[in-house]
């Protein structure tokens, strides 16, 4: 992680009204490298900056979100994933955490959600936003290092 200014991230939506309004959010707490619009673009990104942490709508063009992990987690295993997206369905966190994500956060929660699955990204522990309709799934892992006090320390 860098000294200073907190987890290096990448961000990709196709959306770029989405993608600037996440990059602003995440600014005081990230060191924001790049802002992509495809999957392809997020590998490319992520092969040449080396960030700690991708963060990946699962729907984009030329390259899913989940593939784009799958492929960055392949070559750059220390690289950590989260996925920011409006797939709420199990069908998709199934795909997205056997691609290597760790995290899976849904754009309609908290912007603390996105926060803490960066920082349980780090620490190598997951984060799900809860599903509709499904209680069963756990929101969180177990973090070694309690969240609250490592999103202070940003």
């Amino acid at each position: 992680m860098a000294f200073g200014r907190g987890p290096r991230v990448i961000l990709a939506d196709c959306h770029a009204m989405v993608a600037e309004g996440v990059r602003l959010l995440l600014q005081p707490y990230c060191e924001v490298l790049a802002v992509v619009t495809d999957g392809q673009a997020l590998i490319d990104q992520a092969r040449e900056l080396r960030p700690d942490v991708v963060i990946a709508e699962i729907s984009m063009p030329v390259c899913s979100g989940i593939d784009a992990i799958r492929a960055i987690r392949k070559g750059l295993p220390e690289i950590r994933a989260v996925c920011l997206t409006a797939q709420a369905d199990r069908r998709h966190l199934t795909e997205a955490i056997e691609a290597g994500a760790l995290g899976y956060v849904l754009k309609h929660a908290p912007v603390e959600d996105l926060r803490l699955a960066i920082v349980m990204a780090m620490q190598g522990e997951s984060f799900i936003s809860p599903l509709p309709g499904d209680a069963r799934l756990p929101r969180i892992g177990r973090p070694r290092l309690h969240p609250v006090k490592q999103l202070a320390s940003w």
